[in-house]
């Protein structure tokens, strides 16, 4: 094998561009996708399973919840809240709170997204009765500092304020 393949400067003897000979299901293969995935079925995401973690001692892990990567992404920022709620960000979308159970009498895990347009967060912190995002641009919203508070005391974040604009983009 050749072992510079990914220093991007790299120029290997006798190697040639990737050419496209034929969409699938078309010649020379004649094989449907249907028959694809058929032939080797995608493997289902699962949590990280416990006996491959490194637990201290006197610590327990339990999961709680299984991101739905098609529904909410998947959670790259994570903070608590006041109330003990986690803050989650999903990397190319927006925001959600987890309320696991115990918390404020939940009995089980409670997903809501927050109404607020701001997402793609690198880092988030709940400090000062408000929510720090940190976005590095990267989609849709503008690398930069942002604070999201609730305005009308109904336990729902519904305004957003830039404290600072970065230059700078990726993650």
């Amino acid at each position: 094998p050749y072992r510079g393949w990914r220093d991007l400067k790299s120029k290997p003897k006798g190697w040639v561009n990737a050419e496209v000979v034929g969409q699938i299901g078309g010649a020379p293969w004649n094989i449907t996708q249907q028959a694809l995935l058929a032939a080797a079925p995608l493997k289902e995401p699962e949590a990280t399973a416990i006996e491959q973690m490194k637990i201290k001692k006197d610590f327990k892990v339990e999961l709680l919840y299984s991101v739905p990567k098609d529904e909410e992404g998947s959670w790259v920022s994570m903070c608590v809240d006041h109330k003990g709620r986690l803050i989650v960000c999903d990397q190319y979308g927006g925001l959600f709170r987890v309320t696991p159970p115990g918390i404020n009498g939940a009995k089980e895990v409670a997903i809501e997204k927050i109404n607020v347009d701001i997402g793609e967060a690198q880092g988030l912190l709940w400090a000062f009765d408000s929510l720090y995002v940190v976005v590095n641009r990267g989609g849709k919203y503008e690398s930069g500092v942002y604070r999201v508070l609730d305005t009308d005391g109904d336990d729902q974040l519904d305004t957003l304020k830039t404290l600072r604009s970065l230059s700078g983009s990726g993650g």
